[in-house]
């Protein structure tokens, strides 16, 4: 089953803290888990505050404390049974395995970075994104991203 993800975090590339993440099957089952622990207003960058903050969703039913929520992500993986899980950028793979920690040992995870043949086909790709993006009002919550990551994936020719 593939599993398309996206996360948002607090900073830039590669030093950033989990805020978000979602998680969405090829066929459409959704996950999304909110932390609300674990990082800080303080560790959040100026675009972070002005974009992302806002779209959150904060409500009981999709925020949890870091344990809860990798518990909970866990869990649904669990229930998905062997997964190939998209990620468009490293940082959501890293953010996603630290989420899981140990219990990945449990889940049978493949991980794909999405990667093009050419650059030309790179480029057509987040052209494809980008026209799929442009009528999604909620962009930058890592749910609509995960949606909008699989509907490129799933509707591109050379997928």
């Amino acid at each position: 089953m593939r599993v398309f993800a996206d996360t948002e975090f607090t900073s830039s590339f590669g030093d950033g803290v989990l805020i978000s993440a979602g998680l969405v099957t090829e066929d459409g089952r959704e996950c999304y888990v909110e932390l609300a622990d674990g990082w800080t207003l303080d560790e959040c960058t100026p675009f972070v505050h002005d974009v992302v903050l806002p779209l959150l969703d904060r409500n009981s039913s999709t925020t949890f404390g870091t344990e809860a929520a990798a518990d909970f992500v866990a869990a649904w993986l669990q229930i998905l049974g062997d997964v190939e899980i998209n990620v468009d950028a490293r940082d959501d793979e890293y953010l996603l395995k630290l989420l899981l920690g140990h219990r990945a040992e449990d889940l049978s995870i493949a991980w794909r970075y999405l990667t093009w043949e050419s650059g030309a086909e790179a480029l057509e790709f987040d052209r494809h994104v980008e026209a799929l993006f442009y009528n999604v009002s909620r962009r930058h919550h890592a749910l609509v991203d995960a949606r909008v990551l699989r509907d490129a994936f799933m509707s591109f020719p050379t997928c």
